[in-house]
């Protein structure tokens, strides 16, 4: 009792540790946080494995224990340094260095959850633990694939080894205070402080004794239950093809009605437990329950699927940079416990079914088991004058008393084998063993604990073969001493029709009896089953549905990362990005829509430095420009542009003196930037794929002239806005028609004139 205590409080510890990191996880700790219990979490269950393996702990625990913390370790390894990995590189953001320590957690971490695998795999721990490891370890593939691409093509970071950095700071919830030795004092009676933790807990010596003893009783008290249940139907079958005790009770003189022991048996077996309406009643509940237990897997499908369409519309939109786990994926296991519920709930249903059908074929008999005595004891004949002779009397009291031993004989069988299969549940033979005073010097000596084991099993054997005896002695001696009185009764009595009718009546409830107890045990069979599996399902709708919370977490956070790098990429970042509207690039010598050549800076400390820079070029009238393509997107070929004013100081160029070599190689460097950028800013394209039909429509149908093209692009470049997007349209239209300017930039335009902006002083929202 006290190991299996002890391994509760272990669950116990394990679940609730491990509901704090969930909650701390859900509530957006920091990765610092997080890596930090983590590595305090793994502290904890290899100081448990150290434990266990101790002389002393190591006999008396299970083996799987062992396997347990050492799986649990490793899990909470990989976690913690992954967890790190996100530090370190938070860190390396700020400073500018650093970036290969994120690489080295990150290799660490995968080492540690192929630990965790192998484990798992050689223990044959359940597949929900093993899923998990898995899990994560195809998230730190991915993280480490993308890291060292990052590393190889930008940062070109050191990979330093994992004895350069050191061990993760762990911290506790709460202050762990050491266990005192004295409770870690063994082990039986009399030498142990009151408040041990081990106390009462045996050797493994004595385990493994107890062990060859549970094993010894319980195959005998297995093969006492078969010789029990074996009689006892031999018995009962041998006495409905005699007729008895029917026969005997119908030729009663003074009993009027149902006989007393027919009346008792109806109390017992039919009308305390409610007769034929209980056996409608509960199959009716029972299928209230079926229908109660579909709609929670219902339910926890629907949420499933849900999710699953979520998921599946979030990878549409961000492709590659969704990295989460595909939900199918992760809900299999799930599905598969929800398909074998419905199918088990199938079955019982049609279990019902043939039930009910079953309650309604005997419905006669059963609905005459279920009268009161009153009304049964008139569907019985009295007996009139059917045994008149005194010596056919004789022979049927002498049939009755031998029936009466017998029912008598099978109630005390199974009241032994009752009593028999209760003391081998709760007998153990380490209390006996710890009674003894040289109990050390007895667990050393293998001779005399299997002389100790026979002995108490010998006390078991006893009462075995004191059952064997009298199912032996129901079967032959007294069964068939009934055979031949009742052979004597038979050929003696005056049968009539009375007598034969009353015979049938009586019979008739002994068979409803039997009928309405069989049926009343299948339906609290199927009564229990339904309480079973309610119970199991819903265990799954709460796995489910923290399975979905956790997930629907874990997609917001990432699609906040994945939009507010879009962001960063297209509007704020000090290099070309791309935005909603990247059919052109953001900075080239002749953009759609512009007359004049007026470059427009990228980012807030682009071509700042003196003597480089666009702004350097100012001073030259005259420059040819060659197309460059880069992904579809071409620079447009123009010679002898028209001058321009330039609002920039005049600079020399830096790189020669020949300004066309050098506005083809700054052209060919912001070509490069933006192409960067459409690379990793693919999600922002992604979004760009929606369908404006709708919308477009109704323009059309207000601007019957718009072409459809017109009109989706402007849709896009204003987020989907009528409104909006009809002014650019005719504002648009007119200033293309008064200066042949495009209408598809992305600049907001100054109020005042001048060069910002594209479009040239077209229209009121020139983007």
């Amino acid at each position: 009792k006290n190991q299996i205590s002890l391994q509760q409080k272990e669950k116990k510890f394990e679940h609730c540790f491990n509901n704090v990191l969930i909650y701390c996880n859900r509530d957006k700790y920091s990765p610092s946080v997080l890596s930090m219990l983590g590595a305090q979490a793994r502290i904890f269950y290899e100081n448990a494995l150290k434990a266990a393996k101790q002389p002393g702990i190591k006999d008396v625990l299970d083996r799987s224990w062992c396997n347990h913390f050492e799986f649990q370790a490793a899990c909470f390894a990989a976690s913690s340094e992954f967890q790190k990995s996100k530090v370190v590189f938070q860190e390396a953001e700020k400073t500018g260095e650093g970036y290969g320590k994120r690489l080295a957690w990150l290799a660490s971490a995968n080492q540690k959850c192929e630990v965790a695998i192998n484990t798992a795999r050689e223990a044959g721990l359940p597949e929900g633990m093993l899923g998990t490891v898995e899990n994560l370890r195809k998230i730190l593939l991915k993280e480490q694939r993308k890291a060292t691409e990052d590393n190889n093509s930008i940062y070109m970071d050191r990979v330093p080894p994992m004895s350069e950095l050191g061990e993760i700071t762990s911290r506790a919830l709460a202050k762990v205070d050491k266990i005192p030795d004295d409770l870690w004092r063994p082990m039986l009676p009399g030498n142990e402080t009151d408040d041990a933790l081990f106390k009462g807990l045996p050797p493994a010596q004595m385990l493994n004794a107890e062990n060859l003893f549970k094993d010894r009783i319980k195959g005998m008290v297995e093969s006492t239950k078969s010789s029990v249940e074996t009689a006892e139907k031999a018995v009962r079958n041998r006495l409905a093809e005699l007729n008895l005790p029917a026969a005997v009770e119908a030729g009663d003189m003074t009993s009027r009605g149902v006989p007393a022991s027919t009346w008792t048996k109806v109390l017992l077996v039919v009308q305390e437990r409610g007769g034929i309406s209980a056996l409608r009643s509960a199959i009716s509940n029972n299928g209230k329950q079926a229908d109660q237990i579909s709609s929670t897997i219902a339910g926890a499908l629907g949420r499933l699927k849900e999710e699953e369409i979520s998921d599946a519309r979030q990878r549409q939109t961000w492709g590659s940079q969704w990295t989460l786990p595909p939900a199918a994926e992760q809900q299999a296991n799930f599905k598969k416990d929800a398909a074998r519920f419905q199918g088990l709930l199938s079955e019982a249903r049609n279990s019902d079914k043939t039930l009910l059908s079953k309650i309604e074929e005997k419905a006669t008999i059963l609905d005459t088991v279920s009268m009161p005595k009153d009304g049964m004891d008139l569907l019985i004949p009295d007996p009139g004058a059917v045994d008149d002779d005194p010596k056919v009397e004789a022979l049927r009291s002498t049939l009755a008393t031998e029936l009466v031993k017998l029912e008598s004989q099978l109630a005390d069988m199974k009241s032994l084998f009752d009593q028999l299969s209760l003391d081998a549940q709760n007998d153990s033979i380490v209390s006996v063993l710890s009674k003894d005073d040289d109990w050390q010097s007895l667990v050393k000596d293998q001779s005399r604990l299997e002389g100790a084991v026979e002995e108490a099993v010998t006390k078991y054997e006893s009462r075995v073969d004191e059952i064997h005896r009298i199912a032996e002695s129901l079967t032959v001696s007294l069964l068939a001493r009934i055979m031949e009185k009742n052979h004597a009764f038979m050929a003696s009595r005056l049968e009539n029709e009375n007598s034969r009718k009353r015979e049938k009546a009586i019979r008739d409830i002994e068979n409803g009896i039997a009928e309405y107890e069989k049926l009343f045990k299948h339906v609290q069979d199927g009564k229990d089953f339904y309480a079973n599996l309610q119970q199991l399902v819903d265990k799954l709708n709460i796995s489910i549905s923290d399975h979905v919370y956790s997930r629907n977490l874990m997609a917001q956070e990432l699609e906040q990362m994945n939009v507010k790098a879009v962001e960063n990429n297209s509007f704020g970042g000090a290099s070309g990005g791309i935005t909603r509207q990247n059919s052109q690039p953001q900075v080239s010598p002749y953009a759609a829509g512009q007359t004049s050549y007026n470059p427009t800076p990228i980012g807030a400390n682009a071509y700042t430095q003196p003597g480089f820079g666009l702004a350097s070029a100012a001073a030259i009238p005259q420059a040819t420009a060659t197309p460059i393509s880069t992904g579809g997107m071409t620079v447009p070929q123009a010679s002898n542009p028209p001058s321009y004013q330039s609002s920039q100081p005049s600079q020399q160029p830096v790189g020669g003196d020949d300004p066309s070599m050098f506005m083809q190689a700054e052209l060919m460097r912001q070509q490069q930037e933006i192409w960067d950028s459409v690379k990793t800013g693919q999600a922002m394209s992604t979004l760009q794929n929606r369908n404006y039909d709708v919308e477009a429509a109704q323009i059309m149908a207000m601007l019957p002239k718009a072409k459809k093209k017109d009109v989706i692009e402007a849709l896009k470049a204003t987020d989907g806005s009528i409104e909006i997007a009809m002014n650019h349209l005719i504002e648009g239209g007119k200033a293309e028609k008064k200066k042949g300017g495009g209408r598809f930039g992305r600049k907001k335009k100054n109020n005042g004139g001048g060069g910002g902006g594209g479009g040239g002083g077209g229209g009121r929202y020139d983007w």
